[in-house]
């Protein structure tokens, strides 16, 4: 659901609250489904997606590692 609501405030230009929406997202999949569920996979690659977009290369390149 955060990743939904991220996922709109991203296509509204609101790329900070967007990128706040998606931590919290991995905060709760790691806690609940542990780090190498599928869904953390996906949230960092969505959090890498909102740094690419604010010109933050590294730490997109960081995510993508993860």
């Amino acid at each position: 659901m955060l990743n939904h609501i991220a996922h709109t405030l991203r296509q509204q230009g609101r790329l900070d609250e967007a990128l706040q929406r998606h931590e919290e997202a991995l905060l709760i999949y790691q806690k609940i489904l542990g780090p190498v569920d599928m869904n953390v996979g996906i949230t960092l690659n969505l959090i890498a997606m909102v740094l690419q977009e604010q010109g933050k290369l590294d730490g997109a390149k960081e995510n993508l590692k993860k």
